[in-house]
């Protein structure tokens, strides 16, 4: 409601997730706190600023702690790698507290930029701190790199904080 700009794709209320299954059937707004809202409007403005035609696209917000705890008990992965990725829901999430966002950016027609990895990666491709080494190993295109830092440094001006496995 803050900034209609701002795309909304809820993945989790789709079958477009790691989980191949609608999760929050149907639920279609993004809900978060209101100082996290007003960052994330900070972050649009940041944006529109450098890129008059892109704006920021949300895959995901508040997230109730049933859908934490399936979520966790659904992914068939080692709990040392699964930590990485999902919170375990018994010390709970930012997300259960409309306190992190997912995001990325999108062009003019919608269309997601090119991030080298799709959303909810679970791979080191999609790791921050690897970028480097996978643009040198061309593992990453320089324009999939820069979309990359483009998104970090607006989402940072924002005061916002990446997670360093996403």
């Amino acid at each position: 409601e803050l900034d209609s700009s701002i795309a909304v794709e809820l993945r989790y209320a789709t079958n477009n997730n790691f989980m191949h299954t609608n999760m929050y059937c149907g639920f279609k707004k993004a809900y978060l706190q209101r100082d996290v809202a007003l960052r994330l409007v900070n972050a649009q403005r940041y944006l529109q600023a450098r890129h008059p035609h892109y704006r920021l696209i949300v895959y995901d917000a508040v997230r109730p702690l049933e859908i934490q705890r399936f979520m966790w008990d659904s992914v068939k992965i080692a709990d040392a790698v699964k930590y990485k990725y999902l919170s375990n829901p018994k010390y709970h999430s930012l997300h259960n507290y409309g306190a992190a966002v997912d995001v990325s950016i999108v062009d003019s027609s919608g269309k997601p930029l090119d991030m080298g990895t799709p959303y909810d990666c679970f791979c080191e491709l999609a790791y921050p701190y690897y970028e480097k080494r996978f643009l040198a190993n061309k593992k990453l295109s320089h324009t999939q790199y820069k979309n990359r830092l483009l998104l970090r440094q607006i989402m940072r001006k924002a005061l916002f904080s990446p997670i360093s496995t996403e």
